[in-house]
């Protein structure tokens, strides 16, 4: 994330180009770095493609927030190419494919409306994520914020905070992403009622979405989890295994 010439536009679409290629078990996306003594670091480079760094303190996530940290990351924010307000964008994108499609909250839904109903994934997220802003008070609005405030305040703050902490699962800091992932599990009931009707308007008239959510919310592992059975007219398990 953030190597000149990169777009948000151009991002999003690779990263959801991804997925349509079969990518579905797992991916990390990374902050761009300037490193020293690195081609891309040197004066001439970053005065050509106008980059501009954060310096951030590292981040080591699973330890505690409290652990003294003395190493520092120079991230890109800014380049000729995307301006910091798209970075931040572009970021909020990637964590919410991270936390709710490969971490699996809305990974079978989302693959169903692409495949069944000829949702594209970019347009599934980028809506979710309309959603979030203009519902600041569902379980993904008020995470939305927090990302934003998160990521977006380099320019009044100074820094850039790129870790979740919450006392209630861990005394120890997760990904943003994993955060996301955390909030959705804890508060799942919600979550999927709070999002059904958005995700029922990309189904149109599909007689098997009612049983593909069924099927999505069955799946997860919740804390509160007990043994459980259900019965499907469609064989998920080996749909979305291809």
């Amino acid at each position: 994330m953030g190597l000149p010439g990169e777009t948000y536009d151009s991002f999003t679409s690779n990263l959801c180009g991804l997925i349509e290629f079969g990518t579905t078990n797992g991916l990390m996306i990374h902050y761009c770095e300037l490193l020293s003594n690195s081609k891309l670091g040197r004066k001439e480079n970053i005065e050509q493609y106008k980059i501009v760094s954060a310096r951030i303190p590292y981040g080591q996530f699973h330890t505690p927030p409290t652990a003294e940290n003395t190493e520092y990351s120079d991230i890109i924010i800014e380049t000729f190419s995307m301006n910091y307000a798209s970075w931040v964008e572009a970021c909020i994108f990637g964590l919410f494919i991270e936390g709710l499609f490969f971490m699996g909250a809305l990974r079978y839904i989302s693959v169903f409306l692409h495949n069944y109903c000829g949702a594209s994934y970019r347009d599934f997220f980028e809506k979710l994520i309309e959603f979030a802003k203009e519902n600041e008070n569902t379980v993904i609005g008020r995470y939305y914020k927090e990302l934003r405030e998160k990521l977006g305040g380099y320019y009044t703050t100074g820094t850039i905070t790129r870790y979740y902490y919450n006392p209630l699962f861990s005394e120890i800091t997760f990904s943003l992403d994993e955060g996301l992932c955390l909030e959705v599990l804890h508060n799942h009931e919600l979550f999927y009622s709070e999002t059904e009707e958005l995700l029922r308007s990309f189904a149109g008239n599909s007689k098997e979405f009612e049983e593909v959510l069924k099927f999505q919310k069955m799946i997860m592992r919740y804390p509160e989890d007990v043994e459980k059975e259900e019965r499907f007219s469609y064989d998920f398990i080996q749909y979305f295994k291809e």
